[in-house]
């Protein structure tokens, strides 16, 4: 759906080309609608889960202590949107400096915040297993209550939701890093010259999606460490 919005739309070749130009933007615009609104409900649907848990657990709810390096995360992130806009900006004047230069900087930060993830992940996975064991110790003690066998694994729940937010992110990261190759590319062979931008633009749209989603989810994940 994505990759349909970035075509560039040649207004040259009279009515019939600013026809065919007005089609195939709104056909990007409602794609790009579409995505936002379904990539918004399962996020939400993410946050719910969380929040849900959250409450149901109570007291036993281990807090996740966050890694530092999130924040530094954070903050690529949040540059590379910055990247980002000055991209969409040059995308009016067509192929330039500006314009290959800001998504490819944009794509190379997307990427310094995967790896930064990556090493999120691992930080925290100690904290995983001794929070395992307490889970364990308690499902082995509610067992005993209950006449039950103990079960085999419990996985703590508030990590299991990070782990599982976090990488629902990630995995949409990537797939933003992938279109804004794709129209750097584009924009290197001219593609966008004499164009509108639309595709450029519909990409950095998503990217600034991904930041919010981002910035909600790390505000989240800093209630539940308190």
């Amino acid at each position: 759906m994505m990759f349909a919005a970035l075509v560039p739309t040649d207004p040259g070749g009279g009515s019939d080309g600013d026809s065919e130009s007005r089609r195939r933007g709104s056909i990007g615009a409602l794609g790009m609608v579409l995505l936002l609104a379904s990539l918004s409900v399962l996020f939400a649907s993410g946050i719910a889960l969380f929040i849900v848990v959250r409450l149901a657990d109570g007291d036993a709810w281990d807090p996740l202590p966050l890694p530092k390096s999130i924040w530094i995360a954070t903050g690529v992130l949040l540059a590379s949107s910055t990247t980002g806009m000055a991209a969409a900006f040059g995308a009016k004047r067509g192929p330039s400096a500006v314009l290959i230069g800001g998504l490819l900087l944009t794509a190379l930060l997307g990427c310094v915040f995967l790896a930064l993830q990556w090493q999120n992940w691992q930080e925290l996975y100690p904290h995983f297993q001794k929070a395992e064991e307490r889970a364990m110790e308690r499902a082995r003690a509610l067992a005993v209550e209950m006449n039950l066998e103990p079960p085999l694994r419990a996985i703590p729940r508030a990590f299991g939701i990070f782990y599982m937010l976090t990488a629902l992110h990630a995995a949409h990261v990537i797939a933003g890093v992938v279109p804004l190759l794709w129209v750097t590319v584009r924009a290197m062979l001219g593609a966008y010259r004499g164009t509108t931008g639309d595709g450029v633009r519909r990409v950095i749209v998503y990217w600034h999606f991904l930041d919010v989603m981002w910035l909600i989810l790390l505000g989240l994940l800093a209630i539940s460490a308190t």
